[in-house]
């Protein structure tokens, strides 16, 4: 298999988790059903997601480190972290619904979300890798990111049709106590290890590559800060803060349309179905846009549509005002995340891919507690409006930073 499409296969599986437990399934049930109070059940996932973004930031720069510098570190990586994802998130069957679960919930959610972000830096890392020449490491990152929107799709139809929208779902599992919901779980780590078999047996077959010299923490400071902040550095500081404003979003939009829209989770999927085939649409095309233009310019037009996408949520009179502001987001969101791996793999040396991702990594969890703590705070304390509508400052400051960014005619 080409390993371009060994690559786009794996964000296929990893979407399910993304998508199905870290924002639109998972983080609904144990706000309504587990906890029984949206508002603070809301406030408890933005809160175990932000834990998630420090130990993340503390430990991510590290691991990418210890990749570069082990032969084959950041398949083994990838592998090792994969395996575990799909192994605890399995453990979300056993999250019935009843209060007294809901210490156990966060504690699988907590673990998974963190093997998940390093399963992701370590894959950001093979980006370079997996393009068949330089000047294709944007449509090979819109190819994977567009593969994981629309990929995703047949096992959402399969969820919606099979276990959710039925009478009787599969396996004769009981609504009364959302055994239907809790199999998800089970269902997303079996897609999520399918899709990333391609990808783990293809690396790990290619070229082997060589043990390295030991990486200081003074190597990896240089990446960012070489006698002055580096183009690097500058980077990783704006995407600090707009990727802190998508995980809020991603975190907490499931629950807000839950809470403020009564949406059901028939409607959720639904919803995910069509949002994840116009992301997966715009994303492709923003693949190649990367190639032609620049990504800077890609990255900057799309928290501008965010920043309006964020305040048409927040204003939205009605489920279907709601519905189309969430097809905005859908259409940006995408080429955002495409975007900023091109460039972070463009203006990183191909011998520092792993730190220079695991830095990447930290730039998106460095400051990831302050956007769900921020949310989660001002919903448990205001509103779920006032809580998604304080995202927007974050997409502000981003932009303020980037227009300041400097990069030279090969970037």
């Amino acid at each position: 298999m080409n390993k371009k499409y060994s690559y786009g296969l794996f964000d296929v599986g990893n979407s399910a988790y993304l998508i199905v437990t870290l924002s639109f399934i998972f983080g609904p049930y144990f706000a309504k059903e587990i906890v029984g109070d949206i508002q603070l059940g809301s406030a408890y996932w933005q809160w175990t997601s932000g834990a998630v973004g420090i130990l993340v930031a503390l430990t991510a720069p590290f691991i990418g480190s210890y990749a570069d510098h082990v032969a084959n570190g950041r398949i083994k990586v990838l592998i090792v972290s994969t395996v575990l994802t799909v192994l605890i998130n399995a453990l979300f069957w056993f999250s019935e619904a009843r209060d007294s679960f809901i210490v156990y919930t966060l504690i699988i959610f907590f673990l998974s979300s963190y093997f998940f972000e390093i399963s992701n830096a370590s894959y950001n890392s093979l980006l370079r890798d997996s393009s068949n020449k330089k000047d294709e490491i944007g449509r090979t990152s819109g190819l994977g990111y567009a593969l994981g929107y629309i990929g995703i799709v047949p096992f959402l139809l399969f969820i919606l049709l099979f276990v959710i929208k039925t009478d009787q779902p599969i396996l004769n599992l009981q609504k009364e106590n959302f055994e239907h919901i809790r199999f998800i779980a089970i269902l997303v780590s079996f897609w999520f290890f399918i899709f990333a078999i391609p990808m783990m047996t293809f690396f790990w077959k290619g070229k082997k590559s060589k043990k390295k010299k030991y990486t200081s923490i003074k190597d990896i400071k240089k990446i960012i800060w070489n006698n002055k902040l580096t183009t690097t550095g500058k980077f990783l500081i704006a995407r600090m803060f707009y990727a802190d404003a998508v995980i809020a979003m991603q975190t907490g939009g499931g629950v807000y349309a839950v809470g403020v829209h009564g949406f059901n989770f028939k409607e959720l999927i639904s919803v995910l179905i069509v949002g994840n085939l116009v992301a997966g649409v715009f994303t492709y095309l923003g693949g190649y846009l990367n190639d032609k233009f620049n990504s800077k310019m890609i990255i900057m037009w799309s928290i501008a549509a965010l920043v309006l996408a964020v305040f048409a949520v927040v204003f939205s009179p009605s489920k279907e005002f709601f519905f189309f502001s969430l097809l905005l987001v859908a259409g940006v969101i995408g080429p955002l995340q495409s975007a900023s791996r091109t460039l972070m793999s463009r203006i990183s040396p191909q011998n520092t891919q792993g730190k220079s991702f695991g830095l990447y990594a930290l730039s998106s969890k460095a400051t990831a507690f302050v956007g769900p703590l921020m949310a989660g705070s001002i919903t448990y304390f205001v509103s779920q409006q006032a809580g998604f509508a304080s995202i927007s400052i974050l997409f502000l400051l981003s932009l303020f930073m980037l227009s300041k960014l400097k990069l030279d005619n090969k970037n």
